[in-house]
């Protein structure tokens, strides 16, 4: 996958014998495989590392996986950039302000119903059950290729990157139902601070 050269290195062909049990009496039985890429990035606290996330994922029905091999069937969105600027997950963008612009264009291949916008942070929380990294802060649904984050979800002094989901076989509307066959991407950028 062209598109995915920045965002992994695929690892070539895998060949797996799989065994399986089912406790449920009855249902669909389904198989996910999740192909993921982690960049490890400082911690902007001084404390451990932190790390990004992007992949590639896909959902359906056992029995159809099982015909044959399983292949990516969502590219990456392309182009991700803030404020027209491309983010890259190893570099750092500042001064994006409090409302930047995330854009990018559809993945080479796949068709997406819909994207997700989702903001996360790096910064730790300290909370009543510990240290909390990489929150997510608040997602947007689009059939759009930009979005205007609104205010609130960045704060100065912050540390935040953009993942942007590629999504097919949900639909953003109750007007078309879930499905066992879901496929998705999600790209990521590197930090960015307001």
């Amino acid at each position: 996958c062209a598109s995915c050269d920045t965002q992994f290195v695929m690892p070539g062909d895998r060949m797996l014998d799989l065994e399986y049990g089912n406790p449920y009496l009855a249902g669909t039985e389904t198989l996910v495989v999740q192909c993921s890429r982690y960049v490890f990035v400082e911690d902007p606290n001084g404390m451990e590392y932190d790390w990004l996330a992007s992949d590639l994922i896909v959902s359906g029905r056992l029995s159809d996986l099982a015909q044959g091999p399983i292949v990516p069937k969502m590219g990456l969105v392309r182009d991700l950039a803030v404020n027209g600027v491309a983010v890259p997950p190893t570099q750092t963008l500042d001064n994006v302000g409090t409302t930047p612009t995330i854009s990018f264009t559809a993945p080479k291949f796949g068709g997406p119903d819909f994207y997700t916008v989702t903001v996360r942070t790096i910064d730790d929380l300290d909370s009543a059950d510990g240290v909390v990294k990489r929150r997510s802060l608040g997602a947007i649904r689009t059939e759009f290729s930009s979005v205007t984050l609104p205010e609130g979800f960045l704060e100065p002094g912050g540390h935040y990157y953009i993942q942007v989901t590629a999504e097919r076989g949900r639909g953003l509307t109750d007007a078309l139902p879930d499905s066992h066959d879901l496929y998705s991407s999600r790209a990521m950028t590197g930090i960015l601070t307001p």
